[in-house]
């Protein structure tokens, strides 16, 4: 699976996902780990809840009330649990523009 647009919409981001295989899930059941959000550039990136939706992953953070960008996997020693329907894994990603 990869990436095929992003949508914000107030708090929450959206990231709509191509290649599936017929839904997004986890290989371990449990939510989607590894999400990062940012606002401004002073706060920097936090962690973010992530539920899955079919084909797209929602995200918001607590820390962060007008997210503009997010980050997947983005530490080189994270193991994210988000795969498609196929067992095949998501790879690291980022969308939208950093603040600077």
């Amino acid at each position: 699976p990869s990436m095929e647009s992003m949508q914000i919409d107030g708090n929450k981001i959206t990231i709509r996902f191509r290649d599936t295989g017929g839904q997004l899930n986890t290989r371990d059941g449990k939510t989607p780990s590894h999400f990062e959000v940012i606002g401004d550039a002073a706060t920097g990136y936090k962690p973010a809840t992530a539920r899955v939706d079919g084909n797209s992953v929602i995200l918001k953070s607590d820390e962060v009330k007008a997210p503009v960008a997010f980050r997947f996997a983005w530490d080189k020693l994270a193991e994210p649990n988000l795969t498609g329907a196929t067992g095949l894994p998501v790879g690291a990603v980022r969308g939208g523009e950093e603040p600077k």
